[in-house]
């Protein structure tokens, strides 16, 4: 077999073993990343630095295949909600939107799939205008924060976005 082949099948190989239930999709991701020259362990970390968006246009996902893959990519072993409660403020690393300009933008708001198929959370302006897409990794928890009810403020600067719970401390 071919280097290039082989390491596809790696790769898709690593994914079906990892919760990815759809080999087409597995395919598609594993092809992808050959041609990215992605190594099977570098996998999770490339999927995680893209968003929603980009997965549905490149590799057409299934509703259930992409919440396999927001859950695959998603940190382990970690909680922003409860880093959230805990600590009052969480940071994230944003994707800017293709036509925005970042710097210091002040406050933020979330357009969000509060159900059905999941979507990319977009961080908008006060007049809906898009700014930044979170990445997948934050996916399914900035969804759980947003689902809780935890009343929060939300500032972008650059490719930074903080979050901060604005209730009383319980």
């Amino acid at each position: 077999m071919v280097p290039a082949v082989r390491g596809r099948h790696r790769a898709g190989t690593a994914l079906l073993t990892s919760g990815l239930h759809s080999r087409t999709l597995a395919h598609a991701i594993g092809q992808q990343a050959n041609a990215e020259l992605i190594t099977t362990s570098g996998i999770r970390s490339w999927l995680a630095n893209q968003h929603i968006t980009g997965w549905r246009e490149r590799y057409r996902p299934s509703d259930l295949g992409l919440e396999d893959l927001i859950e695959y990519v998603r940190g382990h072993g970690r909680s922003l909600l409860s880093r959230l409660l805990a600590d009052g403020t969480i940071e994230l690393s944003v994707m800017p939107h293709e036509d925005a300009w970042l710097w210091s933008i002040g406050v933020v708001h979330f357009d969000w799939a509060e159900s059905g198929p999941a979507r990319a959370i977009t961080v908008v302006d006060s007049n809906g205008t898009p700014l930044a897409r979170v990445r997948a990794e934050n996916h399914a928890d900035l969804t759980a924060i947003l689902r809780s009810g935890v009343p929060l403020d939300a500032h972008l600067e650059d490719a930074q976005l903080r979050i901060t719970r604005t209730g009383p401390d319980d």
